[in-house]
């Protein structure tokens, strides 16, 4: 991600309340357990392709 647009994101952070804060958060965090879940059953999609062989 380019410097520049972390910058932009972190401006726009400090008008959000309390409330958006914590609800950006939550989806924040649940978009990282997705993909973190997606990458695992990619991985063991992988190992399961390279035992048939």
């Amino acid at each position: 991600m380019a410097i520049e647009t972390l910058n932009q994101i972190l401006k726009q952070l400090e008008t959000l309340e309390i409330t958006e804060l914590q609800q950006l958060n939550q989806a924040i965090q649940k978009y990282l357990v997705d993909k973190q879940q997606s990458r695992g059953d990619r991985a063991l999609e992988v190992l399961a392709l390279q035992m048939q062989q």
